[in-house]
């Protein structure tokens, strides 16, 4: 049985080395802010599995050795640190909500809450109590997004998002019970006989996350390059079936439909003969957006994001931000150079 268990531990952390991996090479291929903390988030979690392993084999094999404790409970509390500050700016890039530096500063500090409670383990007296502590803001931590998920579950930018979200979040809901027994397994009279080795809360959960890691972000990343093949077709959800069906709808219409969406198109785009991708640039441009946060939410590099903008401010006939927000929300074009524009766009 033992070696079983070991085995076990052995193949989620393989199974989650595996998945870092893939997560770093989407990152860093697409420069995505979801992919960069969520390897933040899958190190976390390989981190305290390491610490359970260790603990479990020390168990197992009936070492001796206070060293070989202050090891352990240092990789874990860098673990949960890590799990500290990258979950919730996870769940903002997920949920498309802006985090502040001060924000992320906070949590930065807060990731630091593990390190402490190692230090005042060793020094107080009250060690029980500080483990208690220190269990609960994690615990209490993880509840606090899950809920906010949950809540906010409409807000995911696109319906396959959604979609793919909702497997990891039954997972967690089952999960979040099972750790806290296993954590409290120990305290429990009698019950500790009865599963000497836990729960296996923690690999059993990493090897199924990891699972579902391989298999969703397969699709997640034939979203992502659908995306970029597409930049022509506007935002993502446009290239999940709603701008598609469009334009299959608009090829039926008689012509004094196709007219009609052709100004309702120049409306959109002022007149000045901006495209598709152009018109949603621009509008995230005058929300404020710089070029990075422009990429990581139309899907696109940071280079074609660049070359996006460099072309709108030409076409616009301006040089900032705040002229082109002047011009497009409060200075409409004239009206020959409203013809200008819409022969050079036929």
């Amino acid at each position: 049985m033992a070696h079983i268990v070991f085995l076990i531990h052995i193949l989620a952390f393989i199974f989650g080395c595996v998945c870092i991996i893939f997560s770093a090479l989407l990152y860093r291929k697409y420069k995505n802010g979801i992919a960069r903390y969520y390897t933040l988030f899958l190190t976390s979690l390989l981190m305290i599995l390491l610490e359970r392993t260790f603990t479990y084999y020390k168990l197992a094999s009936i070492l001796e050795g206070q060293y070989s404790d202050v090891v352990f409970w240092v990789i874990s509390c860098m673990g949960c640190g890590l799990l500290i500050f990258s979950l919730p700016l996870l769940l903002g890039e997920l949920l498309g909500l802006a985090i502040s530096k001060r924000k992320r500063l906070i949590f930065g500090l807060l990731a630091f809450l593990p390190t402490i409670a190692l230090v005042l383990y060793y020094t107080l007296p009250y060690k029980i109590l500080i483990l208690n502590i220190i269990d609960a803001i994690l615990f209490l931590l993880l509840l606090y997004c899950f809920c906010l998920a949950v809540v906010l579950r409409s807000s995911f930018k696109s319906l396959d998002m959604k979609r793919m979200i909702s497997p990891f979040m039954i997972l967690l809901a089952v999960w979040l019970p099972a750790v806290f027994l296993d954590f409290r397994l120990q305290q429990v009279p009698g019950i500790q006989n009865l599963f000497p080795y836990g729960f296996l809360s923690i690999p059993i959960f990493y090897t199924a996350w990891n699972i579902l890691t391989v298999y969703y972000g397969r699709n997640y990343l034939d979203l992502v390059m659908l995306s970029s093949r597409r930049e022509g077709d506007g935002l993502l959800e446009n290239l999940l079936g709603e701008k598609l069906g469009m334009k299959a709808k608009a090829e039926d219409e008689d012509e004094a439909g196709v007219l009609e969406e052709r100004e309702s198109k120049g409306e959109r785009d002022h007149g000045f003969g901006l495209t598709d991708r152009e018109q949603d640039v621009a509008a995230l441009l005058i929300k404020g957006y710089s070029y990075q946060k422009i990429s990581e939410e139309l899907f696109i590099s940071l280079s074609t994001a660049r070359t996006h903008g460099y072309n709108i401010y030409k076409k616009v006939g301006v040089s900032n931000k705040v002229e082109l927000t002047n011009r497009l929300k409060y200075q409409p074009p004239h009206t020959d150079e409203v013809a200008k524009n819409t022969l050079k766009i036929e």
